[in-house]
């Protein structure tokens, strides 16, 4: 998988999805193929934990920080760090905003890292991020509709303020994903891995300067079935 600057892409118009375009797609495959949340969690974090993988080697990193928010983006980072362990000498979690309480393939994907015997990294994140390593962005995805503030925000402009390489799963935590805005802050990410298709805000606004290189990863099915779907099915953004 090949990471890739946004001003050095040149994607098709049925690429670049709106964050409509993104939640009826996952509404699709829950409710119409029997695609299960938690497989489609599986995919995502199988790819995401296959990406950090790739980038450890490339820094020659044996450590992987996990920062996970509260929601589904946050269960992503939990299935990436179950599965990491054993493939990374060294896989933190951190949940400054809370772990998924709620029902849902979330909450399992931390159980069952619970049923394994890992546990949160203890410490500040200042102090989690003076040791080498690859660090995760997974604390918000595409539903975020308000703006990073209080604690949320400090742990944000901790992590852009460390010189540590960022892989954010499927944007970075804070930029509207339609429309490339600073939601109150943002994460600086080196690295974008894309869940589907590329957003709109990628290309918007501060969406270039904050997503670093991109690529798409397919979470159960092929990106090209996808666009084909959305031309059926959506309008464009």
């Amino acid at each position: 998988m090949e990471f890739l600057r946004a001003t050095h892409l040149k994607p098709l118009p049925e690429e670049i999805w709106s964050v409509a375009q993104c939640v009826a797609f996952d509404r699709f495959l829950q409710t119409q193929t029997g695609l299960a949340p938690d497989l489609l969690m599986e995919n995502a974090g199988g790819s995401l934990a296959e990406s950090a993988i790739s980038l450890c080697k490339k820094y020659t990193y044996e450590r992987i920080l996990i920062l996970c928010g509260p929601g589904n983006n946050g269960g992503d980072g939990l299935v990436a760090a179950r599965q990491l362990l054993g493939q990374i000498p060294s896989v933190d979690i951190v949940a400054p905003l809370g772990l998924p309480t709620k029902p849902g393939p979330a909450r399992s994907a931390w159980k069952a890292l619970q049923a394994m015997g890992v546990e949160l990294a203890p410490g500040s994140l200042e102090s989690l991020l003076q040791s080498p390593g690859l660090v995760v962005d997974a604390l918000f995805g595409v539903g975020l509709a308000r703006e990073i503030t209080g604690p949320a925000a400090d742990w944000v402009e901790a992590l852009n303020r460390s010189p540590l390489p960022v892989l954010a799963a499927d944007l970075p935590s804070g930029l509207c994903g339609d429309r490339g805005q600073v939601l109150g802050s943002a994460v600086q990410a080196d690295y974008t891995l894309s869940f589907v298709a590329y957003k709109s805000g990628f290309f918007l606004d501060a969406g270039p300067s904050h997503c670093g290189r991109l690529a798409v990863a397919d979470i159960g099915v092929s990106a090209a079935w996808a666009r084909n779907w959305a031309r059926r099915h959506c309008d464009r953004p």
